[in-house]
């Protein structure tokens, strides 16, 4: 990571790559500011382009702040809903229960224990085994070849595709709708055919999934709430 580009009240984290051939700016969920940019492009450059994106960067940044604002807090109570494969269920607690379980449409938790944990790690797991299968299929469609997966914490971000093939997931991904989940897969499997957004990505995307724009706008309005 190179040292960040200050403007304003705003700090923009810069991450160069030889790989890169344009400059693109990221608004992450929790307001993370991040320029990608080509290694030969100076600091003035630089600054002059991001200067020029800045309405773009503040009217993102409003559109992410609202989310934060409209969100209810997550509770672990009983009767509260929580969600997978796009349905939610309710939750209840059990004494006899050791572990979280989905039984006959509710979740069922443990009366002791740290409720955050027990579904991160009920997700995780669920995600993991749901997401291989689902994974080679799509992979065989779009004449991929990923050297794995990986079901973790990614903090803002729904996947990645690691320079070695390796496709990672968070442990949210498994919230989503079974749609949304293969957008957020084929996504990631086109990346191992090229590494960046550019059109040429844009143009594989479409051609494995010609409906990628609805679905993906769907991502960000849900994303939101989860």
């Amino acid at each position: 990571m190179d040292q960040p580009l200050a403007i304003g009240d705003l700090v923009f984290q810069v991450k160069r790559s030889r790989r890169r051939k344009s400059i693109g700016i990221t608004v992450d969920r929790d307001g993370t500011l991040l320029v990608h940019a080509p290694v030969d492009v100076s600091d003035v450059q630089l600054r002059e382009l991001v200067e020029s994106r800045m309405l773009w960067v503040h009217t993102k940044l409003a559109e992410k702040n609202k989310l934060r604002s409209d969100r209810p807090p997550r509770r672990y109570v009983g009767g509260e809903s929580h969600p997978y494969l796009g349905r939610h269920y309710r939750l209840a607690f059990s004494s006899d229960a050791s572990e979280l379980q989905l039984v006959e449409n509710q979740f069922v938790l443990p009366k002791h224990g740290e409720p955050e944990d027990l579904f991160r790690e009920w997700y995780r797991a669920r995600g993991q085994e749901w997401l291989e299968p689902r994974v080679a299929d799509h992979a065989t469609r779009v004449d991929a070849h990923p050297k794995g997966i990986d079901v973790r914490e990614l903090g803002n971000r729904w996947a990645s595709c690691r320079s070695n093939g390796t496709l990672q997931f968070h442990w949210r991904v498994i919230q989503l709708p079974a749609l949304l989940i293969d957008y957020v897969i084929v996504h990631e499997l086109v990346h191992l055919h090229e590494a960046h957004h550019t059109p040429v990505f844009w143009g594989l995307m479409r051609r494995a999934m010609p409906d990628f724009e609805k679905r993906k706008a769907e991502l960000a309005k849900l994303g939101g709430d989860l």
